[in-house]
């Protein structure tokens, strides 16, 4: 997408709670969507979500990428609640041509802490 410099990604995933306009909660499929890549002025990886969970808000996460590890590193706040901030933090490794794995972050109490861990594969031949 946008000649090769940004991309886009969906997901829509199982049935969880999702908040609607009056402030009550309904059960739908899970939806998300990502816009990433490169932002020549910032000198720094850009990565924009939304979703229907929880606080359906818009996070942007600003991140480096080191290629003697082949690791990204972002990092962002995001305000899930009114007043309730939270710093967090995505590695994202690529393996090899095939495989990469997602570790996110949370501080919790002035600690990082795990907060989900992801491997992926790409599937071939089908």
């Amino acid at each position: 997408m946008y000649k090769g410099r940004f991309y886009v990604v969906e997901v829509t995933g199982g049935k969880l709670q999702i908040p609607i306009a009056n402030g009550q909660m309904k059960l739908e499929n899970y939806q998300e969507m990502e816009i990433e890549g490169y932002d020549n002025v910032k000198k720094a990886f850009i990565s924009s979500s939304i979703n229907n969970h929880i606080g359906s808000n818009i996070d942007t996460q600003l991140g480096n990428y080191n290629p003697n590890t082949a690791v990204f590193i972002y990092e962002w706040e995001s305000e899930l609640r009114p007043g309730f901030k939270i710093r967090k933090q995505r590695v994202l490794q690529i393996v090899d041509d095939s495989h990469y794995t997602e570790t996110y972050y949370e501080e919790q109490n002035g600690t990082k802490k795990i907060t989900r861990s992801l491997e992926y594969s790409r599937i071939t031949g089908n």
